[in-house]
């Protein structure tokens, strides 16, 4: 009876262990890939706007010379 309660308790304490660890890993996985996409937006951010801008420059300019439809009334 004895060994049997000794063996229940052991094999609790190591599944906790073992719930335990997978939760802290998930926990750390989480906050590397919310670090990681955090930081890539606040580097790559910026940088986005200045492109965006000369791209609509750029379509602009190549479609100012076309005339425009003639009105429908």
């Amino acid at each position: 009876m004895a060994a049997t309660i000794h063996k229940e308790v052991m094999d609790r304490s190591f599944d906790s262990g073992v719930i335990n660890l997978a939760t802290l890993n998930e926990k750390i996985m989480g906050l590397f890939w919310f670090v990681l996409c955090l930081g890539l937006f606040v580097i790559l951010g910026p940088f986005s706007g200045p492109v965006a801008i000369v791209a609509l420059y750029r379509i602009s300019r190549e479609t100012g010379d076309q005339p425009e439809p003639q009105s429908v009334n």
